[in-house]
């Protein structure tokens, strides 16, 4: 399981070029941490890294933005304010899953049930001085063993 420990954003570009080295077309990645973590922070410098023109901004009150990129549709969720899963299915969940190069989502606890068959999770932990611990895996677990 990969782990990162990071003090700046300038640092998640080792996990975005983990990322853009590991994800496959139709990627669903969880974000999970408290807020503050540097999950939304993780998502714009990923666009950077493959050279978006868009700047990822927090859907906490959009619930989902999407960016077109050089890689395909990439789609940010942040989840925090849906009650259940048929709020799900009014963003279009299983639709967002199957479009596009990624999907990005924030307060992955939310999905309850409808984890897709595979997905990678990033689990933030804020540390003293300000750094972060990013744990990265992927499920089914031996998928990420094979890469």
């Amino acid at each position: 399981m990969p782990e990162f420990v990071i003090k700046t954003e300038a640092e998640l570009r080792q996990i975005s070029d983990f990322l853009w080295k590991n994800l496959s077309a139709g990627a669903v990645v969880l974000l999970a941490g408290d807020l503050g973590a540097g999950k939304t922070a993780l998502v714009r410098n990923f666009l950077q890294r493959i050279d978006s023109p868009d700047h990822a901004k927090s859907p906490t009150y959009t619930i989902v933005r999407t960016y077109q990129t050089i890689l395909g549709t990439i789609n940010h969720l942040d989840l925090y304010r849906l009650s259940g899963p048929d709020d799900l299915l009014q963003i279009g969940w299983p639709e967002l899953c199957a479009e596009g190069f990624a999907t990005f989502v924030e307060w992955p606890e939310r999905l309850e049930d409808e984890l897709p068959a595979t997905y990678w999770r990033l689990d933030f932990e804020i540390l003293p001085d300000e750094a972060r611990r990013v744990k990265i895996r992927q499920f089914p677990a031996e998928l990420l063993e094979k890469s």
